[in-house]
């Protein structure tokens, strides 16, 4: 996604974004009041010839060309752990360094602790002892007094100063995150709304699509329903026509078989004339030959005919 791309879904989902940036202003907040702000006191020293280098009417600020050593020496026994140890309290720090700017032996001493009184105190402890430290370095050498090295305090704070760097470095990070998180989320969202609304018209249009399919695949039901009840009643009604059919064909099956018996009867009856018709001719037959060589006399012709 690009910038302009970011930029829209933000006003699309300023709402989120609101919230998002109501939850980053909570944060901010939160971690302000957990921070602890501190106090710094500082302090100047600078390093001073010795007298046997100085001449009694010379300058000591125009033979400071050689405390640079002793000046690195000294800072390292102040920071050291050991010193550390008896100074400062928990949640407090100091440093004692060379100044970066000026060209002589200058010492910074910055105190922080959590309040101006305590990091003020912390400074004056520092500045005591930074001239026993030095004298104690010196003593290790056995130097003469007279090529001792001196110190002496340029310039001190007044007030201690209100330090908020920790807790301006903490509001800054949780702004950026909570922004970042802001943009990352707003798009997220915007995202997932837009996919959603594609899904439901697709979906919508998919239903419109199939609305006219379903109504004729009802229409198809109904159609084959309305078929299945016609054949239905038309096979019920070609049962009831079988049932009414069956009565007849047995009456005609009846008349069948009476008209086969009569049938029948007649043959018989044929037959037996036939059978009489025959024997009456071949009675006839016998007959004939007497009745030629003989005339048949009126006895004969009744005896004839009773046989």
């Amino acid at each position: 996604m690009t910038l302009t791309d970011f930029g829209r879904s933000m006003l699309r989902r300023w709402y989120v974004v609101v919230i998002c940036l109501a939850l980053t202003a909570a944060g901010a907040f939160a971690v302000a009041r957990s921070v602890e702000v501190t106090y710094e006191s500082t302090a100047t020293v600078v390093l001073l010839p010795p007298p046997s280098v100085v001449t009694e009417e010379g300058n000591p600020y125009l033979f400071m060309g050689g405390l640079d050593q002793a000046l690195s020496v000294l800072a390292v026994k102040l920071n050291s752990a050991d010193v550390a140890e008896t100074l400062v309290n928990g949640g407090e720090s100091y440093s004692v360094a060379k100044d970066p700017i000026g060209p002589g032996p200058l010492i910074n001493i910055t105190a922080e602790a959590g309040s101006g009184p305590r990091s003020e105190a912390l400074r004056d402890a520092i500045l005591d002892r930074l001239p026993n430290d030095l004298q104690e370095l010196q003593d290790g050498l056995s130097v003469a007094s007279a090529s001792r090295i001196g110190a002496m305090t340029v310039v001190q704070s007044d007030e201690p100063t209100r330090m908020a760097k920790e807790q301006t470095r903490a509001i800054l990070t949780v702004a950026a995150l909570g922004i970042g998180l802001t943009v990352w989320v707003a798009a997220v969202v915007d995202r997932s709304l837009l996919a959603r609304a594609a899904r439901k018209r697709a979906q919508a249009e998919t239903e419109e699509t199939s609305e006219p399919d379903q109504t004729q695949a009802k229409s198809h039901d109904k159609t084959r329903h309305s078929d299945a009840v016609q054949t239905k009643s038309d096979d019920e009604a070609l049962q009831a026509d079988e049932r009414q059919e069956k009565p007849d064909n047995e009456a005609l099956h009846a008349h069948e078989v009476q008209a086969k018996s009569d049938d029948e009867f007649h043959r018989d009856e044929q037959s037996r004339e036939e059978t009489g018709r025959h024997d009456v001719e071949a009675g006839m037959g016998t007959a004939l030959p007497h009745m030629v060589d003989k005339p048949m006399t009126a006895a004969d012709f009744v005896s004839s005919s009773q046989s």
